[in-house]
């Protein structure tokens, strides 16, 4: 846990003992804390407490700059039980210190509501359903065999600013059917190109050029090298050198019913595999576009597509380059399906990270941008571990 400066967190301990020791019994946050016991660490310092002959309560103050403590409250007391054993702590910080001042660069929770709907866990288990058909490619031996027998795609070159394509787009969340789709490129860099949808509604709130520009830059500047530098390089099997990037309202259209959260973006492996059926033989994301709203969803306007598409790029870029690593290289399956997404939900933070916020203007901040969801997950998992995935 992160301590900003002047904050002071209490750590009353009601029924814990070291391997071995007795336990005291339980009491209140007052009783137990009337005199903490101060902990002064250097970092990489660990201290354990026995709290039957050393102490119930440590005070961990702050320091001039914020400091980061691990807490692990424990029970040992040497039997094991098959209905395991009970206890109770807390944790408390002062509230005086928490100022504007001490929480500084952090969101408030109701930042977070606003990106949960359009997180990438979305209806109908759609990305959980690509990852298990991946998982399928990957180890359907007479599936490899004939991906291998349908040869390599045929090289493009380098695509250029208003060339026109075609996509073959996942039609529904099963993604056993497919919908072709016509677009043109509106940016070209050195990692990425854009292409945005022919055939966009009417009345949507769309995007310009300088729009195209900025996500663009964005991908070749930031998101591009965070990706390959943690996780390795994708592939590049028709030879363009560039991954490209579908906008289009197709993917709205995988979410008639947005009440349960929307799809905003994916990667399929299917387009790695050559002779897959429905293959685009080549890197390609598919993202949501700006749409207006229908009875059952909310508009996507250009601000809400200038905030979502950056995170979903980092995110599902890992998920290009683990299907490469791991089944294209390697020759081996897929990544296991909770490292690969914890992989990629680690890349929406490598994005905070290393993208200044300067180039987050839709954002309150590129903390607020990439991480948010990440805080998200990590709330319901606090407050329900029983209930909601690590």
């Amino acid at each position: 846990m992160r301590l900003a400066p002047s904050l002071i967190l209490v750590l009353p301990i009601a029924i814990v003992a070291a391997c071995g020791g007795s336990t005291t019994g339980p009491g209140s946050v007052e009783s137990l804390c009337s005199a903490p016991t101060p902990v002064a660490l250097a970092p990489g310092d660990y201290r354990i407490y026995n709290v039957s002959s050393e102490t119930a309560c440590i005070r961990l103050p702050g320091a001039a700059a914020a400091s980061e403590y691990l807490v692990v409250a424990y029970a040992g007391n040497g039997t094991e039980s098959n209905s395991g054993t009970s206890t109770g702590y807390a944790l408390q910080g002062d509230p005086a210190a928490l100022t504007s001042a001490a929480l500084n660069g952090l969101p408030s929770l109701a930042e977070l509501p606003g990106t949960a709907p359009f997180v990438h866990g979305s209806p109908g288990d759609f990305h959980l359903r690509l990852r298990a058909a991946e998982h399928a490619l990957a180890t359907n031996g007479a599936a490899r065999l004939l991906n291998g027998w349908a040869g390599p795609p045929a090289a493009r070159a380098i695509p250029v600013f208003g060339d026109r394509d075609s996509f073959s787009v996942c039609k529904a969340v099963a993604c056993n059917t497919f919908t072709r789709v016509g677009a043109t490129v509106r940016f070209v860099g050195r990692a990425g190109v854009i292409y945005l949808d022919d055939q966009l509604p009417a009345g949507a709130d769309a995007l310009t050029q300088p729009d195209f520009d900025q996500l663009g830059t964005v991908f070749d500047d930031y998101l591009y090298p965070a990706d390959t530098t943690a996780f390795g390089r994708e592939s590049d099997i028709n030879g363009d050198q560039r991954v490209a990037i579908l906008i289009t309202d197709a993917v709205n259209d995988l979410t008639p019913d947005c009440s349960n959260g929307r799809i905003i973006g994916y990667f399929f492996g299917n387009d790695l595999e050559a002779g897959a059926v429905g293959s685009n033989r080549r890197e390609v994301f598919y993202a949501f576009a700006p749409k207006p709203a229908s009875a059952s969803c909310t508009a996507v306007t250009r601000t809400r597509e200038l905030t979502s598409l950056p995170p979903t790029l980092i995110h599902e870029f890992q998920h290009m380059i683990s299907y490469n690593q791991h089944v294209l290289v390697r020759g081996g399956s897929d990544e296991d399906l909770w490292l690969n997404e914890a992989m990629s939900h680690f890349a929406e933070e490598l994005g905070f990270r290393v993208t200044p916020d300067a180039s987050c203007p839709a954002a309150a901040s590129c903390f607020s941008q990439f991480a948010s969801g990440d805080l998200s997950n990590a709330y319901d998992y606090l407050k329900d571990p029983e209930a909601t995935f690590l």
